[in-house]
């Protein structure tokens, strides 16, 4: 079936409609519609988005394990299989091999872009965050980091008729790791990503604060202690990369916000989430 949708997609030309590291395309076999991933090394960069979004946080929280795209279609398969099995609402896996994952159809919106273009909505991000820590206390119940979402920004979720749904967790956690490191350095990770997720630094604040007022003191603790150890050089050299390799090329054709662009791995945003951290300790 995965041979016959990639025939599919070949013919048809059809256009990705996701990506995160990946391409997504729609497919209809015989009637029923799918999503097809395709996981690829030295895709073509197709945007500035998607050339920052492989920077990557993970490699300056120190995160990631392997990289291979068999390793992260085979982590992305047992972690959504898993999900399933415990009853949390993600979409259904049909067919995969090493390089291509076949998703039954899911009519959805991307939480980012729901959150990002509509007005203020703590019920909606509520909702995002029961279906969070319910992943969290899953991976913690069942003692295996794997069960965590190893990659825990807002566009790798879905709102359904079926309520918030994870997607992607393809990125391969570090082994040497213990279950509470790795759940500071993700709990960060997303805090980390939402200053790419939202144009609108009011909304993105409360926000992210809704999120830090969800956690226990010891976990914003341990994403204290994380966020201090963290190698700012690495930061400073990256926000300059990017804007020199990724960004400058692009000004002026697609009206690229340099400022936007680069301030997920700015000094400000260091500091800003530095803040955040010791106000909600000391609330």
């Amino acid at each position: 079936m995965i041979n016959l949708a990639i025939e599919l997609i070949e013919e048809q030309s059809a256009e990705r409609v996701l990506s995160f590291g990946a391409s997504c395309f729609p497919v209809e076999i015989k009637g029923e519609k799918y999503f097809l991933k395709r996981n690829c090394n030295g895709a073509k960069l197709t945007s500035v988005h998607n050339y920052i979004s492989g920077l990557r946080l993970h490699d300056l929280l120190k995160i990631t394990g392997i990289k291979d795209i068999a390793g992260r279609t085979r982590k992305e398969v047992s972690t959504m299989s898993s999900w399933r099995d415990f009853g949390l609402p993600v979409p259904r896996i049909v067919a995969h091999d090493n390089n291509n994952i076949l998703y039954k159809f899911v009519e959805s919106s991307g939480l980012s872009g729901v959150l990002n273009e509509g007005p203020y909505s703590p019920d909606l991000f509520d909702d995002f965050l029961g279906l969070y820590n319910r992943i969290r206390v899953l991976a913690y119940e069942e003692n295996d980091p794997d069960l965590l979402h190893s990659d825990p920004h807002l566009e790798n979720f879905l709102v359904s008729s079926d309520g918030i749904m994870p997607i992607d967790p393809g990125v391969v956690l570090r082994s040497d790791l213990g279950l509470p490191d790795l759940d500071a350095k993700l709990n960060l990770y997303l805090c980390y990503s939402l200053f790419r997720s939202f144009s609108d630094a009011i909304k993105r604040d409360k926000y992210m604060t809704s999120f830090l007022e969800n956690l226990s003191d010891s976990d914003v603790g341990n994403m204290t202690k994380v966020n201090e150890r963290v190698d700012f050089s690495s930061f400073k050299k990256l926000y300059w990369g990017v804007r020199n390799v990724a960004i400058l090329p692009f000004s002026g054709k697609n009206a690229v916000s340099l400022d936007d662009a680069v301030l997920p791995y700015s000094e400000k945003t260091y500091q800003t989430i530095e803040g955040a951290l010791g106000r909600r300790l000391k609330s």
